[in-house]
């Protein structure tokens, strides 16, 4: 009877002792479960919000890029008409006919808004992503291409100077200004056409990025969804998102979205001139009401 009460009592122990140290491992699996598991919930919240705040910085950046291509467009039509009006038409009517021609105008500064940090940013979306290497690259290059261009407008008056100061004949001088003015508002007019196209690479970035802006996830599914349907293996799907067949495919699907925003593009900055206008004119008039009563 004692040995089994001994052997009760051991086998008594035994049990506590498993079970303090199962527990003892439970409270450790369990804690650093819940450790992980907050990890895990940290690490995909800031995920996504990383995801958004690059989305909301793209739409910033593109906003921006946008309204200096308006604004650019704007300056070198401007540009042009003074050109026109105050260089190439008087030589073309021989007006002063006697005299050398010196006349020019300002050249006005030209810069495209151009965000590298989106160059890093995580997008989650390739056509998006495509986009905005397309941009960065050739905003540098429309950005450099503009200074190029305020030095090259300044070499031409330079050079109609050196042909006075060497003697050259009046005739020679006005013909030779006339030809590179003339020259040089064709290579503006064909930027200015070039921009047309800057502006619709913006409006499609900026039509799709708002899809991902505004959680548009069936839209985005729809548009760059892939299917092992028509791909055979994964590579095939990644070789095919890196070519541009595949932008081509998603320009097309949203060239209503992207018309209707440059059509709204177009009525903004046309409703802001007429707004700066008549706030300059009101100023004007109030200015001369001031100046006559001064006067008086």
């Amino acid at each position: 009877m004692e040995s089994l009460i001994v052997y009760l009592t051991d086998e008594s122990t035994l049990l506590y002792q498993w079970q303090d140290l199962l527990g003892s491992v439970i409270g450790v699996l369990g804690a650093f479960t819940v450790a992980l598991l907050g990890f895990l919930a940290n690490h995909f919240y800031q995920s996504f919000r990383e995801r958004r705040e690059s989305i909301r910085q793209t739409e910033i950046s593109l906003a921006l890029g946008l309204n200096d291509l308006y604004d650019a467009e704007r300056h070198l039509s401007d540009f042009l008409d003074r050109l026109d009006r105050s260089v190439i038409q008087p030589l073309q009517s021989n007006a002063n006919s006697g005299q050398y021609f010196l006349n020019r105008t300002n050249f006005p500064p030209l810069s495209i808004h151009v965000d590298s940090s989106l160059l890093k940013a995580r997008h989650r979306s390739y056509y998006v992503h495509n986009k905005v290497l397309i941009i960065h690259k050739n905003i540098e290059q429309a950005n450099k291409m503009y200074l190029d261009m305020k030095i090259e407008y300044e070499r031409i008056f330079e050079m109609a100077k050196f042909l006075i100061n060497r003697g050259a004949s009046i005739e020679n001088q006005r013909t030779e200004y006339l030809i590179n003015n003339q020259n040089f508002k064709n290579f503006i007019t064909e930027t200015i056409n070039q921009l047309q196209i800057a502006k619709k690479v913006f409006a499609q970035t900026k039509a799709y990025n708002l899809k991902l802006l505004n959680k548009q996830r069936f839209s985005v599914w729809r548009l760059e969804g892939t299917s092992f349907k028509f791909f055979c293996c994964k590579k095939d799907i990644e070789e095919y998102k890196s070519t541009l067949r595949c932008l081509d495919r998603i320009d097309g699907a949203i060239e209503h979205e992207v018309t209707m925003l440059m059509k709204e593009a177009e009525e903004r900055r046309d409703g802001l001139n007429q707004n700066l206008f008549r706030r300059s004119f009101v100023e004007c008039v109030k200015k001369s009401i001031f100046w006559l009563r001064n006067y008086k």
